[in-house]
This record gives C-alpha cells, sequence and structure tokens, in this order.
C-alpha cells in the first residue's frame, strides 16, 4: 500500500514555492534592495527561507506519521444524531466501544461522537454544522476512518465518508478489518 502523503507535506511545498517564486521576482524583504534581473544575488537567503521551510514541512510530516509499530490514527464515523435520546446515547456508546476496540489493538482513535457527546443538551444555540465543521477539521490529521454499522443512514456519517475518500484515507467497515498490532507492540 502506498503510503499517503500528510497534507502539512504539501502545504509546506507550497510555502517554499511561494518563497523561491518571489525570490525571483526581485523581492528581498530582508534589505532595502529590489535585485529584479539579477535573482542570483538571493541565492543564499532563498536556500536559507528553502531550508527553514524545509525544517516546517519535516516537522509536520512527522507529527502525521504512523506510530513506530503501524499505529494509525483512526477516525470513528457513524450515527449521533436522534431525535430519541436513548437512541442517540447508544450511538455515542457504539462509538465509545468501537474507540476502546481500537486502543486495544494499539491504535490511536479520534471520536467525535465522544469529544461533544450531549453538547446539543447544554449549547442548543450551536447548529448542526458547526459540530460537522469541528469534526472535519480533525480527519486530514487522521491516516483512516472506521465506519460503524448504520452508516449509510446518517447525513453526518456519509459527508465524513465522502471526505476520507477525498483525502484517500483507508477506510475499514469493522473492527475486523482493521490490522492488530498487540503481537508487534509487545515485542518492542
Amino acid at each position: 500500500m502506498q503510503e499517503r502523503i500528510p497534507a502539512g507535506v504539501t502545504i509546506g511545498e507550497r510555502l517554499a514555492e511561494n518563497v523561491i517564486e518571489e525570490a525571483w521576482k526581485g523581492f528581498d524583504e530582508h534589505a532595502d534592495r529590489n535585485v529584479g534581473i539579477a535573482p542570483h544575488l538571493l541565492v543564499d537567503e532563498v536556500l536559507d527561507e528553502g531550508i527553514g521551510a524545509l525544517w516546517y514541512v519535516r516537522q509536520i510530516a512527522d507529527a502525521l506519521a504512523r506510530g513506530p509499530a503501524g499505529q494509525e490514527r483512526i477516525y470513528i464515523s457513524g450515527p449521533y444524531t436522534d431525535k430519541d435520546r436513548k437512541r442517540r446515547d447508544l450511538n455515542i456508546m457504539r462509538a465509545r466501544e468501537a474507540a476502546g476496540a481500537l486502543l486495544r489493538r494499539g491504535h490511536w482513535p479520534f471520536c467525535p461522537h465522544t469529544m461533544t457527546a450531549g453538547f446539543e443538551d447544554h449549547f442548543p444555540d450551536l447548529p448542526w454544522m458547526t459540530y460537522m465543521t469541528a469534526d472535519l477539521a480533525w480527519l486530514p490529521f487522521c491516516h483512516s476512518m472506521l465506519m460503524l454499522p448504520e452508516w449509510e443512514e446518517s447525513r453526518g456519517a456519509c459527508i465524513e465518508w465522502r471526505a476520507a475518500l477525498k483525502l484517500g484515507l483507508t477506510i475499514y467497515q469493522s473492527i475486523d478489518e482493521v490490522p492488530d498490532l498487540r503481537e508487534k507492540l509487545r515485542g518492542e
């Protein structure tokens, strides 16, 4: 399986390209000169800026890397919202159980269900889209997604699934598909 390039690396590469592009325009932010058609006078500064940008890219890539045993940050997606409070609580419990199963398998779960459990009771002024936007902000930092049962019936889970596809994440349809790293972790 080919490793997906983290979104942060792409952002860092664009940053480095912009620094070099500005230098070639003859803009020098470090002095009171404009070298115009002589960008070679800025080579040292451009290299310093580029190296600095690449250092940040490396930091981002390291932060987004899998764990030493192949641990993945796994986004849990499934139904949450329901007019029936008992059904909503059941959805939260299922997500919590899935997070525990992922931890047992050696992975790092991100569970939006438990992060904002019951918020709609305490913050009724916050619209549904606020929660979706906050949840989706975490998705690019994940390696994969675990779909909970009945996810196809959830508008939010369908949105998350489409976003995961666009990001190129691995999508697991059941906990049994998720690699079990316990043996590997015991050996380290």
